[in-house]
């Protein structure tokens, strides 16, 4: 399976200024893209976990966007406050940020269409499950790039789908929460945090007997949902080896992925809409204006 430049441009890196004024990497956000009804145009939503963002907040009250420029390489820029980013409207089990819609300029970005993401309808209709290739891709804080960023990939799995809640404990939850998330194996860090999680569907699928080709060059991609994090146990609990252990801690090696139709809902929020229906309406108006 070779990954697109296509997917790895949707991804950035999110910092933030410490006390000391330092910067610092918190995690990894990537790019969607919502049409704008009636136009070829459409509004871009950075999207990322809700506890990188809280994680953030905690040190600083600006997001730091770092992005590539097509010329001049990484750049950050300071674009929105945290106060920009929204969350689920009904339901804080969700571990998932959208920023408020934007248009970004000047960057070797792209943004992934919403239409790729996987739903409960598409998991039915292509038999998603179990075994299934799965891909992340995002920040690596050991080596995310000087001169431009680097994201890397991890390939994986699905290992469990959710069939029941998965109980996690995060930045913003008191208490141990349960949460509706795949399971898939594959190693996460802290930097992949809000990383967009693709399966890969190959070039044929075996769907009820029948083999059914992908027309897309090197099979379809297609967004299973962000990295809410993974599980670490005690060495004691388990015969680690040396490059596995974190602080006398060892990385199960499962991750945990909030489900993209998670992602739609909030981005899908009425908050967010009206913030697109407003845009839509000055461009309406530019246009008419310029063509009257």
């Amino acid at each position: 399976m070779m990954i697109p430049d296509e997917i790895r441009k949707c991804v950035g890196f999110l910092q933030y200024k410490g006390n000391n004024q330092e910067i610092y990497f918190a995690g990894t956000f990537f790019f969607v893209a919502v049409p704008l009804p009636g136009t070829e145009r459409a509004v871009a939503h950075a999207v990322t976990a809700r506890h990188v963002i809280e994680g953030i907040r905690a040190h600083d009250q600006r997001i730091h966007l770092r992005l590539n420029h097509p010329e001049h390489g990484a750049g950050i820029i300071d674009a929105m406050d945290v106060d920009d980013w929204y969350f689920h409207p009904n339901d804080d089990t969700v571990d998932v940020a959208v920023s408020k819609p934007w248009f970004w300029e000047e960057s070797d970005h792209r943004a992934y269409q919403i239409g790729g993401f996987i739903d409960d309808e598409f998991i039915v209709r292509e038999r998603i499950g179990i075994g299934d290739e799965t891909f992340i891709v995002g920040l690596f804080p050991m080596h995310p790039g000087k001169q431009k960023n680097i994201p890397i990939a991890r390939v994986g799995n699905i290992a469990a789908m959710p069939e029941e809640p998965v109980t996690v404990t995060t930045l913003y939850w008191t208490d141990k929460t349960e949460m509706e998330g795949y399971l898939i194996e594959a190693r996460s860090i802290g930097g992949l945090s809000g990383s967009p999680v693709f399966a890969h569907l190959g070039m044929m699928r075996n769907i009820d007997g029948e083999l059914r080709f992908n027309n897309i060059p090197g099979g379809a991609f297609f967004l299973l949902g962000l990295v809410h994090g993974h599980w670490n146990l005690p060495i004691s609990e388990l015969d680690a080896t040396a490059q596995d252990r974190t602080q006398d801690r060892i990385n199960t090696g499962i991750a945990i992925v909030v489900p993209a139709k998670k992602i739609l809902e909030v981005i899908n929020q009425p908050k967010l809409k009206e913030m697109r229906d407003q845009i839509l309406m000055e461009i309406i108006k530019t246009d008419s204006a310029n063509h009257g």
